[in-house]
């Protein structure tokens, strides 16, 4: 599993090289880092190594730095405004800088709804769980209540 998780993170660095390189579309390959961090962690249970799974997750806090910090510098690159510019060119700049904040606050705000979601379905899940626990739970004193009837009448 460790192999895998090394692969993974491979990838993340190779992904950080191009955005730092701004050799490709910037917000596609911090998509990919976020993926690339989401199988990690579904990978991280997995392994049974103490020490190995505190390296792995130091390694994941450091990508998540260098993602916010890649994320940042994306948001804010449009806001690089030089002294020759325009009052419109400016103004069409930071309009930019600010619809792609509001995109990612959208963005944002529905990846939250559909975590509750999850979250209310999964409270849900464990209710029934508990309920159908109960229920059996008292089937099965009653059914013990039976076979020591049953035991004690065929002794006679």
């Amino acid at each position: 599993m460790a192999d895998i998780i090394g692969e993974f993170f491979e990838d993340i660095e190779e992904c950080f090289q191009k955005i730092d390189s701004k050799a490709e579309d910037v917000d596609t390959l911090i998509g990919e880092v976020e993926d690339s961090l989401q199988q990690i962690r579904l990978n991280l249970s997995s392994v049974t190594n103490p020490q190995e799974k505190q390296q792995f997750q130091d390694k994941i806090r450091q990508c998540e730095v260098r993602l916010q910090s890649s994320k940042k510098s994306q948001l804010l690159s449009g806001a690089n405004v030089g002294a020759n510019d325009t009052v419109e060119q400016k103004q069409a700049e930071s309009l930019d800088v600010l619809e792609k904040a509001r995109a990612q606050l959208l963005e944002t705000e529905q990846i939250s709804h559909e975590t509750i979601a999850n979250l209310t379905e999964q409270t849900q899940t464990i209710k029934r769980a508990n309920q159908n626990l109960k229920e059996t739970n008292q089937n099965l004193s009653y059914s013990n209540k039976l076979v020591n009837k049953m035991s004690k009448w065929w002794r006679g």
